[in-house]
């Protein structure tokens, strides 16, 4: 099943907001049958998925994830998946 920007970004956000767990999302985008840019960006995405337990205790981890959460979200929305690529989760993307 091909997964549309639009539909990721919406669920993206709402992981983001709380609504959709990590687990809801992996059920809902799952990496395998996804190639291209959308299976990278979920590869990625899965970075930070499976980083809760960091962000819980580590503010300042949790504010650089919520940051680059929300910049993946606002390039899948306009359609830059170079700027989309740029993001990996493990600290401040350009």
């Amino acid at each position: 099943m091909s997964t549309s920007l639009e539909q990721l970004a919406d669920d993206l956000q709402r992981v983001l907001d709380g609504s959709v767990s990590p687990d809801e999302f992996r059920t809902r985008h799952p990496i395998r049958g996804e190639t291209g840019a959308i299976g990278d960006i979920l590869c990625r995405v899965e970075h930070y998925l499976a980083d809760g337990d960091i962000r819980q205790r580590d503010f300042d981890y949790r504010a650089m994830q919520k940051v680059e959460l929300e910049k993946l979200i606002f390039s899948l929305r306009c359609g830059r998946l170079n700027d989309a690529a740029k993001i990996h989760f493990l600290g401040r993307s350009e």
